[in-house]
């Protein structure tokens, strides 16, 4: 997928789409639609049933920490709801085997790989894309609060099952990005939601892919 492509992509029908690879399994309100890469990767489903033949990959380590009772029953009373809503999601794709877990590092289709970031989530993962000499990452919930977080990667919200290691795995994602020169397609980072890191004195800052909005105005 090269970037003249994803910048000419359209709105993509939710029936239309027939793999769904996820950054996490937490929040299946929020499940990241992978296929959709002018969004960032990230669509909001109400009922997640995306098609009838739809395959859903993710992280093996994740969805065996978000199917366990065990850990719903040990997890801070604010996350456990987030248990009962990924199972119902779920469901309908596990009862007909259509739920293919991967690993750590995994190459999913030729050119496309899981690239493990662990913290938001055990098994949280992002994807690196390579088309010829062009690579895009896309990330999940690496970011949550751009403004600060770009400047102060060491910066974490509640949500992390591990802090620490949340911190360790976007401070390398944003050098590795600004050093390479990477495209990066973010979630919870405004439109278009593409764009360059750059380091700047020890600090990064997020430098926004440009675009043009063509507004199809109604003829006299």
């Amino acid at each position: 997928m090269l970037w003249s492509e994803i910048r000419h992509t359209r709105q993509v029908n939710p029936a239309d789409r027939d793999l769904s690879e996820h950054t996490t399994v937490k929040n299946p309100a929020r499940l990241g639609l992978f296929t959709d890469l002018a969004t960032a990767g990230r669509t909001i489903l109400a009922d997640c049933s995306v098609r009838a033949d739809a395959i859903v990959r993710l992280n093996q380590k994740d969805l065996d920490y978000w199917l366990d009772a065990k850990n719903e029953n040990e997890a801070p009373k604010f996350l456990r709801p987030m248990f009962e809503g990924d199972r119902a999601s779920l469901k309908p794709y596990m009862d007909s085997g259509r739920v293919r877990p991967f690993v750590d590092g995994q190459e999913l289709s030729p050119g496309i790989r899981a690239v493990p970031t662990p913290g938001h989530t055990r098994g949280h993962t992002s994807y690196a894309v390579v088309s010829g000499e062009q690579r895009l990452l896309v990330w999940g919930d690496l970011v949550h609060v751009a403004p600060i977080q770009f400047p102060d990667p060491s910066v974490t919200v509640t949500y992390d099952s591990d802090p620490m290691s949340a911190e360790v795995e976007r401070t390398k994602a944003f050098a590795k990005s600004a050093q390479d020169g990477s495209w990066v397609a973010a979630a919870h980072i405004a439109f278009p939601g593409l764009g360059h890191i750059r380091s700047v004195d020890g600090h990064f800052a997020w430098i926004p892919a440009n675009y043009t909005t063509v507004l199809n105005l109604p003829h006299d």
